[in-house]
């Protein structure tokens, strides 16, 4: 028993100091553009660059932040399902080549110079078919 509280203290230890060194701009972005936001772990990373990648969840959405060594934002992508993809590219889909088709789920690629949402949506064959959309609801296949 003594071990297993001393692990735990020990982990409790390793993890307040793995988040002392992060950079305090990534928890502003998390409360900034995602508040009530559950953070799942943030890494850092070495890929090349060095930075961060932050994990999240809320209400059925998951997704990951990417940050520079600096804690700067680079990207963020979030998966979520179809009834939470923008009216305007519902709308665009439903009066359009992809009016019949189910809206399956959805993820979100943002960066700092835009936003896309790849779109998956699917008639009856079982094969999903991929839109792309800006969140004004222009959309194309391909």
């Amino acid at each position: 028993m003594k071990k297993i509280i001393i692990s735990a203290v020990l982990l409790t230890c390793l993890a307040t100091t793995a988040m002392a060194q992060i950079p305090g701009n990534i928890q502003s972005y998390f409360q900034h553009e995602y508040p009530g936001v559950r953070i799942e772990m943030i890494q850092r990373i070495d890929n090349g660059y060095v930075g961060y990648v932050a994990s999240f969840s809320k209400e059925g959405e998951n997704g990951a932040a990417y940050f520079d060594e600096y804690g700067r934002w680079l990207r963020t992508e979030v998966n979520f399902n179809g009834a939470n993809v923008p009216d305007a590219i519902k709308v665009r889909l439903e009066n359009g080549k992809y009016n019949g088709y189910i809206i399956e789920k959805a993820k979100l690629i943002a960066t700092p110079a835009s936003q896309v949402y790849t779109v998956s949506v699917n008639m009856s064959t079982n094969q999903d078919q991929y839109v792309y959309c800006t969140p004004s609801g222009n959309c194309w296949d391909k």
